[in-house]
């Protein structure tokens, strides 16, 4: 079926164009390019309503799209029935503008996770908690947001846990309670980074033959390498001890000599065939980007035979050789390493509510690390990952990692974990018993979730059906809704009652087109109006700060060398904008997709007029 052509006017082509503009990030003087004059000559094919406008008035289309799709966005939010999160991160652009990024982030009606920026802010004056509140107040105040948000998710700078008690206090001065404690989400992406660096760091420090700093950081007794996460201070640290001589600080050298020639690229390409070895491209870690030390290992693990041989043959690169040990070294961070890494993919998933994954995650990176450490001597919790003592630089190493799990697991406590955990209808509340946790636990968490039922949801008025049907039927439904909306709400057996008695669904047995979660809640949306109602307004909570790094990921195709000299208001026009755009042509598709469907269904059972 395909959908009527739009007819083509001077103002639709400028509309047109402006979206063209943006979704391919291209400068306002595209316009002025005699190619592109060229191209719309040619296309227009004499066409009068095809005139190329110049670039002050394609930046003026631009500005008035932008001031549009904001208010249609202004519109979807304040129709909408259910709550939002919020996302928050900080980005600097190449042109050294600091910005703040706000995402909202939502369940449609359909049940399925709609995200966008909200803003994207010039952050003036210092990045303190107060500015950035002050901020973030007026975002929630142009959108509308009082009493609508239900958790914002942040990563774990300092300066945010003064910027929640200042939008605290700015929410209570515009009507609103904002509980930081079951509001705060604390990004696990981040938190699995920093634990990262802990182990890579300790590893590192040992290595040079330094003294860790040990703390009793647990109440079961293993000391804890105690790490923070001033990362300058731990360069510093190494760059002292010659950080080079290390097994990581060796093959970052190795691989950096090595893509720093096109002689020294060429010998490694040369000594890869002769060794039978499959070219690809060596790997340099980042440091500002999760997983690359990882990377940096696994890749040079596979390449290790023309590697060798490489560095073996260049007199430049024969510091940096690595024996046995050091590969041996390799292989075990990897073995730490990996489970990170996949559990950071795992929550950078854009359709699944990540926040029901970070109970679980804590959960197998405890049991992961603590398999890396020796068993107390006469403990008989002997598993079947520690049939053999590992060394204990790399046992230390685990402490360190698991040291940085526990400094930030005691907020998971939260509602956002509590309730994500729950509303999985694979886990509900059966999932804390299977992981042994004590009952006194247990019973907190199930009581946070409960009371947030009952104060928010248990007596809430359901939503009447459809007006658009015949008056009788009309008035037939109404009455029994009536009727069995107040039984259902005074019932002693209510919604969460006969939810977390049926047992948790078998991931096997379900069967949907939609996401595991969200695909459930559809499908029982009406044996559970009440607490679908919950599950829509805390499962969109995000259980990391991933949307708004794939948000800010764009920006170099934004800011080329060629167009540093951007303004800051227009930065953040342009990738506001491209987003919107982009959320509605997946709406437009979704619906002529419906409509062609429908036009299928009404065919083959002969509805049609």
């Amino acid at each position: 079926m395909s959908t009527p052509r739009e007819q083509i006017t001077n103002d639709s082509f400028r509309k047109q164009l402006v979206k063209l503009t943006v979704r391919t990030v291209q400068p306002f003087n595209l316009v002025e390019n005699p190619a592109f004059e060229n191209f719309i000559d040619f296309v227009g094919n004499g066409n009068p309503e095809l005139k190329l406008p110049s670039r002050k008035t394609l930046k003026k289309d631009f500005n008035t799209m932008y001031e549009e799709e904001k208010e249609r966005l202004k519109f979807a939010i304040n129709t909408n029935d259910s709550k939002i999160a919020l996302i928050i991160d900080g980005w600097t652009s190449s042109n050294q503008h600091s910005f703040l990024g706000i995402i909202a982030q939502w369940i449609s009606k359909d049940w399925e996770i709609i995200r966008v920026p909200l803003d994207l802010t010039l952050m003036e004056g210092s990045h303190s908690g107060k500015n950035i509140a002050e901020t973030v107040e007026r975002a929630i105040a142009e959108f509308d947001l009082w009493g609508k948000i239900s958790g914002i998710t942040t990563d774990n700078a300092s300066n945010l846990d003064t910027f929640f008690e200042e939008l605290g206090e700015l929410m209570s001065q515009n009507g609103c309670q904002f509980d930081i404690k079951n509001r705060r989400v604390r990004c696990l992406a981040h938190i699995l980074n920093l634990t990262t660096k802990s182990i890579r760091n300790a590893t590192a420090v040992q290595e040079s033959g330094l003294v860790a700093n040990y703390s009793d950081d647990s109440s079961d007794g293993p000391l804890i390498i105690d790490f923070d996460e001033d990362e300058i201070k731990i360069n510093r640290i190494l760059k002292s001890v010659e950080e080079r001589k290390t097994t990581l600080g060796k093959l970052r050298h190795a691989i950096v000599g090595i893509r720093a020639s096109p002689q020294r690229r060429q010998r490694f390409k040369a000594q890869c065939e002769v060794t039978g070895t499959p070219h690809k491209e060596l790997i340099l870690d980042v440091p500002v980007r999760w997983n690359t030390s990882l990377g940096m290992m696994e890749r040079g693990k596979e390449l290790r035979a023309p590697l060798e041989c490489t560095i073996n043959t260049l007199p430049e690169l024969t510091a940096f050789k690595l024996d046995h040990e050091d590969w041996d070294r390799i292989n075990l961070l990897i073995d730490i390493l990996e489970p990170i890494s996949k559990f950071t993919k795992v929550l950078s998933s854009g359709s699944a509510p990540t926040i029901s994954k970070c109970a679980s995650v804590y959960q197998d990176l405890f049991d992961h690390l603590d398999s890396f450490i020796e068993v107390p001597i006469g403990s008989t919790s002997l598993g079947p990952q520690r049939n053999h003592a590992y060394p204990v630089w790399l046992q230390n190493a685990a402490r360190a990692g698991l040291g940085k799990l526990r400094k930030y697991y005691p907020s998971t406590d939260g509602l956002p974990y509590v309730a994500g955990t729950i509303l999985d209808p694979r886990c509900k509340s059966t999932w804390f018993k299977a992981v042994n946790w004590k009952k006194d636990w247990i019973d907190g968490s199930v009581r946070t979730f409960k009371n947030e039922w009952k104060r928010n949801y248990k007596l809430q008025e359901l939503n009447p059906p459809d007006q658009n049907i015949v008056d009788d039927v009309e008035f037939e439904s109404q009455t029994l809704f009536k009727q069995m909306s107040g039984f259902s709400a005074s019932a002693e057996e209510d919604e969460v009652n006969r939810y977390l008695k049926e047992k948790p669904v078998s991931v096997a047995l379900m069967n949907t087109k939609f996401e595991i979660i969200l695909g459930w809640w559809k499908a029982h949306e009406q044996q559970f109006p009440r607490l679908s109602k919950m599950a829509r307004d805390l499962l969109c909570v995000s259980g990391t700060g991933v949307p708004c790094e794939q948000f800010f990921s764009g920006a170099p195709d934004l800011l080329t060398v060629r167009r540093q000299r951007l303004l800051s208001f227009t930065i953040k026009q342009q990738m506001c904008l491209k987003a919107w755009l982009a959320m509605r042509d997946k709406e437009s598709r979704k619906v002529s997709e419906e409509m062609f469907l429908r036009c299928v269904e009404l065919k083959v059972y002969g509805l049609e007029d």
